[in-house]
């Protein structure tokens, strides 16, 4: 495959997005990936999955940046 190519070229996994529109797909896509190069921490999933990971690891970000905006509101 692609990925396992990039991977044996030298291409960092953590580098690779690989996305599909279903799960099973997805989990195909994974099994052949690990057969072939074993376990990476490439991201392998659906659009969705893939999204719900940025909006899930941005969710502090908006946090924290909603109450400086706050903050910034009430002080003068």
């Amino acid at each position: 495959t692609r990925i396992a190519h990039l991977v044996n070229s030298g291409v960092s996994p953590y580098e690779i997005l690989a996305v599909t529109f279903t799960n099973k797909a997805a989990k195909e896509m994974k099994e052949r990936v690990n057969s072939i190069v074993g376990e990476t921490n490439s991201f392998i999933g659906t659009f969705h999955s893939f999204g719900l990971r940025i909006i899930r690891e941005n969710e502090e970000l908006e946090i924290n940046l909603n109450k400086m905006r706050q903050n910034k509101n009430t002080v003068k």
